[in-house]
């Protein structure tokens, strides 16, 4: 009999380990998407910048022209 307890504690012993490391994968994955939206939305106002100073230049660009042709 005290084998058997023996076991069923070492299987619930293991669970809980295997739970433990899932969790702390889980996590750090977690973390590192948070890390690549951050990057993600930095790089998408960088782009926005970048556009509204193409559009700006444009803009500039065809009222002269306009304004000389």
């Amino acid at each position: 009999m005290n084998s058997v307890w023996a076991d069923k504690l070492f299987t619930i012993w293991n669970v809980c380990i295997f739970h433990q490391v899932a969790m702390r994968l889980l996590e750090k994955d977690i973390h590192d998407k948070q890390d690549t939206l951050i990057s993600l939305r930095r790089q998408l106002e960088d782009v926005k910048k970048l556009n509204l100073e193409l559009h700006n230049k444009l803009q500039v660009t065809f009222f002269s022209i306009y304004r000389n042709g």
